[in-house]
């Protein structure tokens, strides 16, 4: 009996069986992702633009989309030209076009087609080159598309969602990582994994074709191996300060999937400050970070330079929204029908008291969060749902911490809180 019962408190056994249960969530989780992933959330527009400029990146060399600013386009100094889509490509003066003719005259090409992707037959204004977005989360999201695909029209919602379902696994499995590394609890590790694979916003979040959900395995490797590098003295990543080089590395790769992430390394180079680090580990990490972002910079100035500086500034000069937009994606992410869950801002709750009452323990993860936050915010997207999703592991993390704490320690205040946001208002 004495021996059965030191089984069971032994932390390695503990940690195999907690493993063994997130894997069953994890594989829950694909079950109930798998179900009309293909049209439940309803599928934007932008989804399609990331497989779109994917797709046409990877067969001509040049990204060809939907862009929303097209007068940015024909209006540069260079000039611009008409043009067709012609299969997963452009054409213009009866000419196909490919990286050597575009270079020879490096204007824009603007074609206005009319397609239906699933709401009716409407106009859209394609770009040659596209540079609304940076390219990265396109490619991802392509390799989901047919082989055979021959036009834009062809491309499907079930094609480039898949590439979503598998992210969705991935990100799983960091959280765990994550979470047993920086609590020191398998089971809080459990209890996360199974919030993000269950709790309905994180579920229809998750299927999102969008950049975020790319940035946030990103983020979350990031996360991972400076952890690591924390909690293990002897971990092969500090050889050569190799580890701060690759988190760098991850960080400049989700900057150029989606700009507004470069949030996330802002907050960890302050908490590497505030900590101390030596100076050779920071400049590892931003050289890691700098080498991704500055291939992207030279990238778009080589295909066509004025026009790739328009539309960046053009991405970076959003207005600030104030709070109250702030406040009133609290409540719900505001995509089209999409579901009312409590749970959102029970997460959202989670940070503060995570904030207050363990913050120390904790600052490697709500230090990136907040100056993500803050970023999001005071560069206007705070305007738009979709901002949000990068941060989907953190709010199951947190969350998952403070009803481990519950379980621990129960505080009737926090349990009413819990039960009226979590639970009541899902119901509303």
């Amino acid at each position: 009996m004495n021996r059965l019962y030191s089984i069971l408190v032994n932390f390695k056994f503990r940690l195999f069986f907690a493993v063994f249960v997130a894997i069953f969530f994890i594989y829950q989780g694909i079950s109930i992702r798998w179900i009309g992933y293909e049209s439940k959330p309803v599928v934007m527009i932008d989804e399609f633009n990331y497989a779109w400029t994917g797709l046409s990146l990877r067969s001509t060399g040049l990204p060809t989309s939907w862009t929303t600013y097209p007068d940015l386009y024909k209006n540069g100094i260079i000039g611009f030209n008409f043009g067709t889509t012609d299969g997963l490509t452009m054409k213009t003066q009866n000419k196909i076009v490919n990286v050597g003719d575009f270079r020879k005259n490096a204007k824009p090409i603007i074609a206005v087609e009319e397609m239906d992707i699933g709401e009716g037959v409407k106009q859209f204004s394609f770009v040659m080159p596209f540079f609304d977005r940076p390219p990265l989360g396109g490619l991802i999201y392509s390799l989901g598309v047919d082989k055979d695909t021959q036009s834009f029209s062809d491309v499907k919602a079930e094609e480039f969602r898949k590439v979503s379902l598998i992210l969705g696994v991935i990100t799983s499995i960091l959280i765990y990582f994550v979470t047993v590394l920086v609590s020191g609890s398998p089971w809080i590790s459990v209890l996360a994994v199974a919030t993000y694979n269950t709790v309905p916003t994180f579920v229809f979040a998750s299927r999102y074709a969008l950049a975020e959900n790319i940035v946030a395995p990103l983020v979350l490797g990031q996360l991972l191996l400076i952890i690591t590098m924390i909690k293990k003295k002897n971990c092969i990543l500090k050889k050569y300060f190799l580890g701060f080089f690759l988190a760098g590395l991850l960080g400049g790769l989700a900057v150029i999937t989606k700009e507004s992430s470069l949030g996330f390394s802002v907050g960890l180079i302050s908490l590497f400050l505030y900590l101390k680090y030596s100076s050779k580990q920071i400049f590892f990490f931003l050289g890691g970070f700098i080498i991704p972002i500055l291939n992207y910079l030279i990238w778009g100035l080589w295909i066509q330079g004025n026009t790739f500086i328009n539309i960046f500034l053009a991405n970076i000069s959003r207005p600030f929204a104030g709070s109250l937009k702030f406040l009133m994606t609290l409540q719900s992410l505001r995509f089209q029908d999409f579901p009312i869950d409590g749970w959102w801002i029970w997460s959202f709750f989670s940070i503060f008291l995570v904030c207050l009452y363990h913050n120390k323990k904790y600052l490697l993860l709500t230090i990136p969060l907040i100056s993500h936050l803050l970023l999001v915010i005071f560069l206007g997207g705070a305007n738009y749902p979709w901002y949000y999703l990068a941060i989907t592991p953190f709010l199951a993390i947190f969350s998952s911490i403070i009803i481990a704490e519950l379980f621990r320690f129960p505080n009737i205040q926090v349990l009413l809180v819990f039960f009226l946001l979590a639970y009541f208002e899902a119901g509303l």
